[in-house]
């Protein structure tokens, strides 16, 4: 690989290899589930999950070109774990309905996209077409809210991932979205791989370590196998097809030894 700044070391070769193998595992378990196309949110959740494993994919590719792209594997890793969560969220409730009534409040996150375009493209003397697209999508989920079955109340927006995460019992792991944000908007805390201290004492650099691609990789994992296993639990599937103890246990441990390089 020609201009590589940082070759990947084994444990980080050994540790894609493993995400790799686990989103093949994956794949193959689809094959044991049912027909989708009943609830609105099962099929929603499997177009998530299938966003999940191409951005696990990327980080994975990343990783094998240079670890100096740490920064863009962090963004990534952060898109994989708020679909995981959202994907986690949705499917969540054993009431089939209920499911559905988050997936609607998901789709109006498209709605909401259209109008915004619409609004910002008319100050330029366009829109038009974004602004139907948003009505027509008003319209569908209209239509389908009024077919709730009685009790069933719909939200008036998703909520946010912290919010999401503390329904499902894991406001905890918002802390891994908080560091992986940090890249995504890049802070001052971000740009700190290129530096050390500040004021007179500080020192121009590229500080980025092997270990440092440990909570990427763990990010990563988790958003695979929680939202693979959520999947394949709620599409009639047998997680065990896709994540025994004993590989789920290879692919941790391969994970943790990232944390422990030098």
């Amino acid at each position: 690989m020609s201009g590589t700044v940082m070759p990947p070391t084994s444990a980080i070769k050994s540790a894609g290899t493993l995400l790799e193998d686990a989103i093949e595992r994956l794949i193959g378990a689809w094959a044991g589930c049912r027909t989708l196309g009943e609830y609105e949110a099962e099929v929603e959740a499997f177009n998530l999950l299938k966003l999940i494993i191409r951005h696990v994919e990327s980080v994975v590719a990343l990783s094998a070109r240079d670890l100096v792209l740490l920064p863009s594997a962090m963004v990534v890793a952060r898109a994989a774990y708020e679909a995981t969560v959202r994907l986690l969220w949705m499917v969540d409730p054993d009431d089939p309905f209920q499911r559905e009534v988050r997936w609607l409040a998901h789709l109006q996150t498209e709605e909401r996209y259209y109008m915004n375009m619409a609004k910002q493209l008319a100050r330029f003397g366009s829109g038009e077409a974004e602004r139907k697209r948003a009505v027509a999508i008003g319209q569908i989920r209209s239509e389908i809210e009024n077919k709730l079955p009685e009790g069933h109340v719909t939200l008036k927006q998703l909520p946010n991932l912290y919010q999401m995460l503390e329904s499902l019992g894991e406001a905890r792991k918002y802390m891994m979205y908080v560091i992986a944000s940090q890249f995504a908007h890049a802070t001052h805390e971000a740009v700190g791989l290129y530096r050390k201290n500040l004021g007179t004492a500080r020192v121009i650099g590229e500080y980025i370590a092997p270990e440092d691609w440990a909570i990427c990789f763990a990010m990563s994992w988790y958003s695979l196998h929680a939202s693979g296993e959520r999947f394949l639990e709620r599409a009639g599937g047998n997680p065990r097809d896709f994540l025994s103890a004993e590989f789920g246990g290879r692919v941790q441990a391969a994970i943790n030894a990232l944390g422990r390089e030098r």
